[in-house]
């Protein structure tokens, strides 16, 4: 049964939740309205700039979007193209060896280049052919949490703005149709089904895809495929070179598949989940949490008292909200001391119930069970590889290419925590039976 302290802050919390809610939907309606007077709604666009009318007094109206010419030259090229038969990466190459101008790269550090993504986006986008869309998408869910959704095609605001069309209605309606097309065949091809990106929970069958990267360029290595006699030989390659073109990258080396996956487990298996690496890590932190561990009733008593005079103080407060005190001001002490108490019961359970610790007897076999089953899962399931990977990689594996010998050299830094971690160089020699040459660093 609640106590009227939780039931006056569960009240509050509901009062709070429906004000929060009626402001985006004042912020939502907002939006709309600028949207169906013609403002521009949302971020940059390319191909466009942005202009801020002002009032007498200073005081922005709204943003305004103007056509960038030399931004529209390129999507016009774009276009153009595709309805000449030229495919997205072929697209993506040719302006990137004109060094035509592209869209902001998202991270930071990265040189600003065409990929088929980017080329794709451009061709689907309404907003080129003088429609503006708005409202297609959600951010969130009823319950708040942030998930992106498509809503009802009835909701959208469609207007149409023609001094913001780039490319002409021919123009757009022969390269709509060979989209068309292309998605009839594709979908003919493989029975109706789409066979795109799989579900976000579920992982790739190849073992360090989005775990390595290009030491040339820092882009990410993918899993590319040519036929070799009756087999398929499959390699890792860069992804910004293939994509983007030499002029983003000039590493085309391959990089075999089961060469770079051997090396990985290789040094995973001698230098990091080496029987005497493991213990020396379990004893360390053995040792830190014995150093850690709370010094019986003392800290237990003066948590318990720490919750108790924050529930008072609460109690206090929700009386004064009754009363009609100075409300804002006592809602933003209410919320403060409720964080600090929820972090007080918090320390009290983890007092009361102190995490078990192994004893040095406990410790052989309990690394001789954890290393059988990693061992065995890194060389057998690639699901389980990857998020052993995962948890003991440092960030990811960098593979930088020798352009002139035509070799790769792999640096991966991992520990199994604080305090110790492995680097590890390799350099795969030529010829049909490659050996390694290793150097190792411990730290």
């Amino acid at each position: 049964m609640h106590d009227p302290l939780s039931v006056a802050m569960m009240q509050l919390r509901v009062s709070f939740a429906t004000m929060e809610r009626q402001g985006s939907v004042r912020t939502h309606d907002a939006m709309g309205h600028k949207a169906k007077a013609g403002h521009a709604v949302g971020g940059r666009v390319f191909g466009y700039t942005t202009t801020e009318p002002r009032a007498p007094d200073g005081r922005r109206l709204h943003v305004e979007r103007r056509v960038h010419e030399a931004e529209a030259t390129v999507v016009r090229r774009i276009f153009t193209l595709y309805a000449e038969g030229v495919g997205y990466p072929t697209i993506a190459h040719t302006l990137n060896h004109e060094r035509a101008l592209a869209p902001s790269p998202r991270r930071t550090g990265r040189l600003a280049g065409w990929a088929p993504s980017s080329v794709r986006e451009i061709l689907y986008r309404e907003l080129y052919r003088g429609v503006v869309v708005w409202n297609r998408t959600k951010k969130r869910d009823p319950f708040g949490r942030k998930r992106h959704s498509q809503r009802d095609p009835a909701d959208w605001i469609r207007l149409e703005a023609p001094t913001l069309r780039i490319v002409s209605h021919e123009l757009w309606t022969a390269v709509q149709r060979r989209l068309e097309q292309a998605r009839a065949s594709y979908l003919r091809v493989n029975g109706g089904k789409v066979w795109g990106r799989p579900p976000g929970d579920v992982d790739t069958k190849y073992l360090l895809t989005a775990l390595t990267v290009c030491g040339h360029c820092g882009g990410t290595l993918h899993v590319r495929s040519r036929a070799h006699g009756c087999q398929r030989f499959f390699y890792y390659a860069c992804s910004t070179a293939n994509l983007k073109g030499k002029t983003h990258c000039s590493n085309f080396l391959r990089l075999p598949m089961d060469l770079a996956d051997e090396a990985v487990l290789a040094a995973t298996e001698t230098d990091l989940l080496h029987p005497a690496v493991v213990t020396r890590a379990i004893e360390k932190t053995h040792a830190a949490l014995v150093a850690a561990a709370p010094e019986s009733s003392d800290q237990v008593k003066a948590a318990e008292a720490t919750v108790a005079r924050l529930s008072t103080e609460l109690a206090r407060l929700v009386e004064a909200v009754r009363h009609g005190g100075a409300i804002p001001a006592l809602v933003s002490e209410i919320q403060r001391l409720e964080i600090e108490r929820t972090r007080a019961e918090a320390q009290l359970a983890a007092l009361r119930t102190p995490a078990p610790m192994l004893t040095a007897d406990d410790l052989p076999a309990a690394i001789e069970r954890v290393l059988t089953d990693w061992r065995g899962l890194l060389r057998r399931q690639t699901a389980q590889a990857r998020q052993i990977l995962r948890r003991l990689l440092h960030r990811r594996v960098v593979f930088t290419p020798d352009l002139r010998a035509g070799t790769w050299t792999m640096r991966a830094e991992c520990s199994l925590g604080r305090g110790y971690s492995v680097q590890r160089l390799w350099w795969p020699q030529r010829g049909s039976n490659p050996c390694f040459s290793l150097e190792r660093a411990v730290s």
